[in-house]
């Protein structure tokens, strides 16, 4: 009779136990989930989960404002992929989603073209698979492709413009590194590329210019920030018995230098002047 009871006690305070574990477990999960909740309903990026029919489980705010002015959160819950992104079934994404249900394989894309029923623009996203469920990340990214474009024409009009001047076009880091020049400058050294001519030091493409002028000039711009013109022999073989007038400043850390071949034209002064004497 007594171990009757004892085992009637034992099996009460396991049951006890477990009813205080699994309480602690249900609490924690709930904290989780409070937790997940939280954070995808304050991330700016779009969330949505869907299962494994890719019908739709969850959404958060950031992706709820992709759809019309109005639009409830149950009034998408539940419905299919293709209804609530019209047009996403004759894209090659749609067969992606599935097969990272399938495989596990998470899939990325980055700046694509949204598909119109979700508005105009860019995306990045990232898929993946959650146990049995689809989980994907949409991110806006339509002020940085656009951007981007603008910085690309910007670039083209400033290379169009650079190697259309006749004076040269230089920029140096703060090393005197070359890290851009035209077709005037390029065309000072016959036997190299634009490409090899790009990265080399000042001192390498002209030998000799630490020992002119222009070199303690161009150090100076560098350190003082001070603008600088002046005009004379190069005073280095490359460019043996030419005149240049050149401006140099500071171009962020480093150096721009505009430079004119002016030989011709004080040629025509001094040959002018000595005629009149």
């Amino acid at each position: 009779m007594n171990e009757v009871v004892e085992l009637n006690r034992i099996n009460l305070e396991y049951s006890s136990k477990l009813e205080e574990l699994v309480e602690e477990r249900t609490a924690q999960l709930r904290e989780n989930e409070f937790r997940l909740r939280g954070f995808m309903d304050s991330a700016t990026d779009a969330f949505f989960i869907y299962d494994s029919d890719l019908k739709l489980l969850d959404l958060n705010p950031a992706a709820l404002s992709l759809y019309a002015r109005g639009t409830k959160r149950e009034d998408l819950i539940g419905r299919k992929m293709i209804e609530v992104a019209h047009g996403i079934e004759k894209t090659a994404r749609y067969e992606v989603y599935k097969r990272t249900l399938k495989t596990g394989e998470p899939y990325y894309e980055n700046d694509f073209p949204v598909i119109p029923s979700l508005g105009e623009g860019w995306a990045s996203i990232r898929a993946f698979k959650m146990g049995e469920n689809l989980g994907i990340i949409w991110r806006d990214t339509t002020a940085r492709v656009m951007a981007e474009a603008r910085l690309k024409e910007s670039e083209a009009k400033l290379r169009l413009f650079m190697d259309s001047a006749n004076d040269g076009f230089a920029i140096y880091d703060k090393d005197l590194n070359l890290v851009e020049v035209n077709n005037v400058v390029v065309a000072r050294f016959p036997s190299m590329s634009r490409e090899e001519v790009l990265g080399r030091n000042i001192t390498e493409l002209y030998p000799g210019i630490e020992d002119t002028v222009f070199y303690s000039a161009y150090r100076m711009v560098l350190e003082t920030g001070e603008p600088w013109r002046g005009e004379g022999l190069y005073g280095v073989a490359i460019l043996k018995d030419v005149i240049l007038d050149v401006s140099a400043f500071k171009v962020g850390e480093g150096l721009g230098v505009i430079s004119r071949d002016v030989t011709k034209k004080l040629s025509i002064i001094l040959f002018e002047t000595i005629s009149h004497i």
